[in-house]
């Protein structure tokens, strides 16, 4: 996920979680007594929990950046053994005609020596 789908589902839990604390506190969730504690602890769970996400989400874009740093490296090495694998048929396609040359050559020597000297 990239990081505006991150921060909208973000933005989507704050606003529920704030929904949830209205409607809770308007239909009279607390009490008195020790209930008023119970939302303490309650609300600070839910912060717990939303900076515990805010952290897997920040290691995940990391592991991401380092996927893609990766991706980014192996492309780079394919592109470097193309380029490599090019330069290469280039040299055998170079050795192939100095082959024939050198054949040629040959013939011509073969055929001088077989004709009769005069």
């Amino acid at each position: 996920m990239d990081k505006k789908k991150v921060a909208a589902c973000l933005v989507v839990l704050l606003v529920c979680l704030g929904v949830s604390w209205f409607i809770y506190d308007r239909s009279g969730g607390e009490t008195g007594g020790g209930d008023g504690h119970n939302v303490d602890v309650t609300i600070q769970h839910a912060q717990n929990e939303i900076r515990d996400a805010g952290a897997e989400i920040d290691a995940a874009t990391t592991e991401l950046d380092s996927g893609q740093d990766a991706i980014n490296r192996a492309t780079d090495a394919v592109g470097k053994l193309e380029d490599s694998s090019s330069e290469r048929t280039e040299l055998i396609d170079e050795c192939e005609q100095l082959i024939d040359e050198i054949r040629n050559i040959f013939a011509d020597i073969d055929a001088a020596n077989r004709r009769p000297a005069t």
